[in-house]
C-alpha cells in the first residue's frame, strides 16, 4: 500500500509538471507526436502558453508570442499546414 501511495504521488507531481504549470513554456501532450513537437519548437521556440489540440486529422496549436495569440497547424507528418496570427 506505501508504494502504491509514493507511485501515485509521483505520477502527480510529474504530471502537474510536464503539462504546464505556470511558469512552463510549453505543454508537452503525449498525444502530440514528437516529429510535430519538434517542428513546432524549431519554428517557434520562444513560444508561450501552447495549448494542443487534435482537430480533423490535424495538430493544432494555440500559443503566444510577445504577447501576441498565434495558431500553427500540422499534419501527423510534422508538415506545417497553416499559420494563423
Amino acid at each position: 500500500m506505501k508504494k502504491f501511495l509514493i507511485g501515485a504521488m509521483l505520477f502527480g507531481v510529474m504530471t502537474f509538471t510536464f503539462t504546464g504549470c505556470g511558469g512552463n513554456k510549453m505543454a508537452y501532450s503525449t498525444s502530440v507526436p514528437n516529429n510535430v513537437l519538434s517542428e513546432f519548437h524549431d519554428m517557434y521556440p520562444a513560444a508561450d502558453d501552447v495549448r494542443w489540440k487534435l482537430k480533423d486529422g490535424l495538430y493544432q496549436a494555440d500559443f503566444e508570442i510577445s504577447g501576441k495569440d498565434m495558431k500553427a497547424v500540422y499534419t501527423a507528418d510534422g508538415n506545417l499546414v497553416r499559420i494563423d496570427s
